[in-house]
């Protein structure tokens, strides 16, 4: 049996997502310096912890950070904390969605 979606339910949380995902890029958008740079790669990681910790789900700060520090280039490899394959998959995750704005939502 093929889900079907409940446009009800589907679209208010659609939308709350979309805005809070704005509210996160307007933020990370003024990016320009290493200071602003720090800001942007703290807002993200809040994000992710604030998101895991709803869902019940501790997360190693350091590891998450590191992750995406890594993927944002503000890190040398050499001097990152070390990362698990799940601070990975956030961090790719988190970049993902304020990454490809354009890109239609797909079941």
């Amino acid at each position: 049996m093929a889900a079907a979606w409940q446009d009800e339910i589907i679209q208010p949380l659609l939308r709350s997502a979309r805005l809070k995902q704005g509210i996160l890029l307007g933020k990370t958008g003024l990016v320009r310096g290493e200071a602003d740079s720090q800001a942007a790669l703290d807002l993200l990681l809040q994000n992710i912890i604030t998101s895991s910790a709803i869902e019940g789900e501790q997360l190693n700060a350091a590891s998450v950070r590191s992750s995406l520090a890594k993927r944002l280039g503000l890190l040398d490899v050499a001097q990152a904390y070390p990362t698990s394959k799940r601070s990975e998959g956030l961090a790719e995750m988190m970049l993902d969605a304020v990454g490809n704005l354009d890109v239609p939502f797909t079941a």
